[in-house]
This record gives structure tokens, sequence and C-alpha cells, in this order.
């Protein structure tokens, strides 16, 4: 990269060279850089690649609800599931996501329901 820096190719974040792990997934500049799908270096000294390594197997950002990627419910970031706070605002990762809660939801309700058609039946 420019002036020594480098892709994470975990990430596809640019870190600057004085760095020692990336600084959005944390991971070691040895193991970031020994993986495969980052880009390179190819965004300059600067920010990080936006849409290179999209769709090429590992690299790119996480998306909600895949892999158990999760998103924030205060910043609406989205993170890596292993990460148990947000990468961006530190908000703690929610016990359940809403899909998983929407879920319970629907599975409370059509218990409760067999239930009550439990107690019709039974007092017919």
């Amino acid at each position: 990269g420019v002036n020594g820096n480098w892709a994470c190719a975990l990430c596809n974040n640019v870190n600057f060279a004085v760095r020692d792990s990336c600084n959005r997934c944390q991971a070691s500049k040895a193991v970031a850089m020994s993986s495969s799908g980052g880009c390179g270096g190819c965004c300059g000294d600067m920010g990080g690649c936006g849409g290179a390594g999209k769709g090429k197997g590992k690299g790119g950002a996480p998306v909600a609800g895949m892999n158990g990627n999760w998103a924030c419910p205060s910043c609406n970031n989205v993170n890596f599931a292993y990460r148990e706070q947000c990468n961006k605002c530190q908000e703690p990762k929610p016990l359940m996501d809403m899909d998983q809660m929407n879920q319970m939801n629907q599975m409370n309700q059509m218990a409760q329901m067999n239930q009550m058609n439990q107690m019709n039946q039974m007092n017919q």
C-alpha cells in the first residue's frame, strides 16, 4: 500500500502503516495480511475500500442476519457476529435481534391460541 499502509483482508479496511491491528475489526496485522480476499492497499492512504471486495467470498461489510451478523439497535451499524459490542457506538450486543424477537412473539401467540383452543374443546 501507499506509505506502508495495509488493507485488512478480513474487512477490507485500509489501515495506516503504524497500526499492528485493524482499527475496524481488530484483527492482528499478521492475520489480516495473511488472509485472502483483501484489496491489497488499492484504496489509497485514507479511509476504506467502499465496494472493493464485495461479493468475492471473505471481505467486505457484514450483512445483518447473515452468519449471525447483527444490526445495532442504537445506531443501525451492522456488526460481525463475533462482536460483543457495536464497533461504532459501543452499545452492547442485544440478547436477541429483532427477527428473533418477532419469531418468539409469533411462537408465543401460537402457543396461546393453541391453549385457548384446547380449553374451548374441553368446555364443549
